[in-house]
């Protein structure tokens, strides 16, 4: 998608997640390289954490002193109902058909990932993953995003694996951590850098460009190499030996 802005220049924009190209060969994708890694990150890095927080969660904590009393005739599930619906069998189909209206809980985590699997595998005539375990769908799955990139629907996989991922913190409490980064953004010269958990991109916060480590690297070094040139600390003051500690400290931070 393209966005014409008043001084007349175009901005071509992610389908996916709205942000600004910078890379001439994403422009004729559904997805920039920034979604796609952070699908991969998802997938490949985050998911397994999480997996983990869920299946150590299941059963519910019963501390606490005193004997346990139910005034209830009906035995209360030992385990918890969210984790156990995510964690649970999937029935293999999109829509599970519910004509009561009693089902409840967040839909496993295999139903959604192994949706996805089969579309995919059926589009490429591909084996798909020898079980249906998460890790494994998801492992599978990552390894695709590349060639869904040139389809209209990652955007509908990035916004479903989106909400799953927030699902699962939700129940885990396991969110990932943004931290700052001592370093001016390349584009726009703002302290706004920041890296966050199982995330392989650098974003700024001013505006909104993402980076990948090399990027950062590669921006710190120019933005050394110009303002030593000019004998500034990139705001047009004089270049103190403090600034140019701070920016020789923000290059090797990069690496």
């Amino acid at each position: 998608m393209r966005t014409t802005l008043a001084s007349g220049d175009t901005v071509h924009r992610c389908p996916t997640c709205k942000a600004g190209l910078r890379r001439p060969q994403e422009t004729g994708r559904h997805a920039c390289e920034a979604c796609l890694r952070r699908l991969r990150d998802w997938l490949l890095a985050e998911l397994p954490e999480q997996l983990d927080a869920l299946r150590r969660s299941v059963v519910r904590d019963s501390t606490g002193g005193g004997p346990r009393v139910s005034t209830s005739p009906a035995a209360h599930i030992p385990g918890r109902e969210d984790v156990l619906s995510l964690l649970g069998p999937f029935a293999p189909m999109d829509r599970i058909p519910d004509p009561d209206g009693d089902q409840a809980g967040p839909l496993p985590l295999r139903g959604t990932l192994y949706r996805w699997v089969r579309r995919v595998r059926a589009s490429r005539d591909l084996t798909g993953p020898a079980t249906q375990r998460e890790e494994e769908l998801a492992a599978w799955l990552a390894e695709q995003v590349a060639w869904c990139a040139e389809h209209e629907w990652i955007t509908e996989l990035y916004a479903d694996l989106d909400s799953m991922m927030r699902t699962i913190r939700g129940i885990t409490r396991l969110t990932p951590r943004r931290r700052p980064i001592a370093q001016p953004c390349p584009r726009c010269a703002v302290l706004g850098l920041v890296e966050e958990d199982w995330q392989t991109f650098r974003e700024c916060t001013a505006c909104g460009t993402r980076y990948s480590r090399e990027e950062l690297r590669l921006g710190a070094a120019a933005w050394l190499a110009r303002n030593t040139a000019e004998g500034t600390d990139g705001a047009g003051a004089p270049r103190s030996a403090r600034s140019a500690a701070r920016v020789d400290t923000a290059a090797r931070g990069s690496e």
